[in-house]
């Protein structure tokens, strides 16, 4: 499934840098927007074949500063819930994309501020 590189791809086709979606190494990318997938709902099953599986998708934008960390979460998520976020591949069919509003995570280890948002998604996958 090619849902994470869609999404760093219209991230990098706004201007947002250093857009990853798996976690990078901090000392090498300090400043950095990582996507990663939360654990998927349940997946309803049809007749035909087709399954809807709802998925949450997390952005967390790690920056120097607490303001542009917010300022690049919230410029994040209003890329996302703009965006065309259609398999490239043909392996889903977007049913639906909601973002959540950004939020500021707990102190980030590295010393770094995290600001984070949701995008709560639902697919369609064939299992034929």
């Amino acid at each position: 499934m090619d849902l994470l590189q869609v999404m760093a791809d219209a991230l990098e086709g706004a201007g947002i840098e250093n857009v990853f979606p798996a976690r990078p190494d901090g000392r090498a990318h300090p400043e950095r927007t990582v996507l990663a997938f939360g654990a998927p709902g349940r997946r309803t099953g049809y007749y035909d074949g087709d399954d809807i599986t709802p998925l949450r998708v997390t952005c967390v934008a790690v920056r120097v500063a607490e303001g542009d960390a917010m300022a690049a979460a919230q410029a994040c998520e209003h890329t996302l819930r703009r965006a065309d976020l259609a398999s490239r591949d043909g392996s889903y069919r977007l049913v639906s994309a909601e973002t959540t509003a950004p939020r500021p995570l707990p102190w980030d280890e590295s010393g770094r501020f995290a600001w984070a948002f949701d995008t709560e998604i639902e697919i369609i996958s064939n299992r034929f």
